[in-house]
């Protein structure tokens, strides 16, 4: 779900412990409120996070899980959540594939252009961002590995020679 401007927490802190509960409790019929307080998210500012899950389509419209959401209770759920995190931040995986990597001043750049609120907005978008990406792996590929860059070089393509006429 690729929205115009990315969702954001105040409560970044607690996204982790929000996505640990979703691989270890049963899958609810609708992610709200309701259901974030019954999970031990109480905080005035916890209900922010469900924005998140929508964002990058954990949940549908409807506060409803997704097969993502199945998928993410699985073995691969850091795999899942790559690919989820691409999906919900595909306009800025359009910039930079490897936004996962990016510093956050690219990051900062792209979310700017993204909202009309300030800096404080921009800055939590970035910090929201991180906390997926810290939960999740990456790979060129989407399917696996690590969030951080090893800045090699691809290998070089072979030379190949044409004749001269």
């Amino acid at each position: 779900m690729a929205n115009d401007e990315p969702a954001y927490t105040t409560t970044t802190g607690r996204l982790s412990p929000l996505l640990k509960k979703i691989r270890e409790t049963g899958i609810p019929s609708e992610a709200k409120t309701s259901w974030l307080k019954s999970m031990g998210f109480t905080g005035g500012n916890d209900t922010s996070m469900l924005r998140v899950l929508r964002y990058i389509g954990l949940t549908d419209a409807s506060s409803v899980p997704t097969p993502a959401w199945q998928e993410y209770r699985g073995n691969d759920h850091k795999a899942v959540l790559g690919r989820a995190i691409k999906t919900g931040y595909q306009s800025l995986y359009a910039v930079y594939p490897d936004a996962h990597n990016r510093s956050n001043e690219d990051l900062e750049h792209v979310f700017k252009t993204s909202t009309t609120s300030g800096k404080d907005v921009v800055n939590k978008m970035v910090q929201t961002f991180r906390a997926l990406v810290a939960q999740a792996e990456f790979t060129a590929d989407g399917v696996t590995g690590t969030s951080t860059s090893t800045n090699q070089a691809a290998p070089a393509a072979p030379q190949v020679e044409t004749p001269q006429n």
